[in-house]
């Protein structure tokens, strides 16, 4: 991690060059299917909880620390930005948590839709107990001296079809045992990615984002046929 620009950009280099990155020439990451409140727009004035949305990145993806990343359907935006969903060195999927706290929404960018059925599903439920930008904005985007009109939040937007999961790219990661958290998930860490047949658990809850895709049938509990 070299920067963090706002709450859905920043500044990496790869240790080593691999599949996603391709040197380790530092670059632009855009967070895939988030969107946070705008504070460097170059003709737009700061958006309310901008700031909050950048620190927030900053607490999740700290510069000079590690994060690990990975593709979707598009590797790169119209402006070079790649398109990347993130995780850091405790294995919190930052994309996901940035919206489930309410510092960004939930926005789908096609056809990159690997992880978007559990984004938006964060989202609707941020926006239901009014977390974060919910409760301190009069909307998504007002300006930052705007203040909000109502306690009580908006109504979450009805789900969009689901898109179904694609196989997920290798990366790299530390570690190989696996580990049990206090709601019964079984969590190996990743890269490097395994399957079923070189692990010994078997029916159980897979961890969030499923990076390994132990759950091949979508009912949250992997390698269970």
């Amino acid at each position: 991690m070299e920067r963090v620009v706002d709450g859905d950009t920043l500044e990496a280099a790869a240790v080593s060059a691999g599949g996603v990155l391709a040197s380790t020439a530092q670059v632009d990451v855009r967070l895939l299917q988030i969107d946070a409140p705008e504070t460097k727009h170059p003709s737009e004035p700061e958006q309310c909880y901008g700031r909050e949305a950048t620190e927030k990145l900053l607490e999740l993806a700290p510069p000079g620390g590690t994060i690990w990343v990975q593709r979707d359907e598009e590797l790169r935006d119209r402006y070079g930005r790649y398109l990347l969903y993130v995780w850091n060195h405790t294995g919190v999927f930052v994309n996901k948590a940035m919206v489930t706290e309410g510092f960004a929404q939930p926005e789908l960018y096609e056809p990159n839709d690997k992880h978007w059925p559990a984004i938006r599903d964060a989202g609707g439920q941020a926006r239901s107990v009014a977390a974060g930008l919910w409760s301190a904005c009069a909307s998504f985007g007002a300006p930052e001296d705007t203040q909000p009109t109502s306690t009580t939040p908006e109504p979450a937007p009805e789900p969009s079809s689901a898109p179904q999961p694609r196989q997920q790219p290798e990366q790299p990661a530390p570690g190989s045992e696996p580990a049990s958290e206090p709601d019964g998930v079984v969590s190996y860490p990743y890269p490097p990615d395994k399957d079923c047949s070189e692990i010994d658990e078997s029916h159980f809850r897979v961890q969030e984002g499923d990076p390994h895709e132990f759950d091949a049938d979508d009912d949250g509990i992997g390698c269970d046929s």
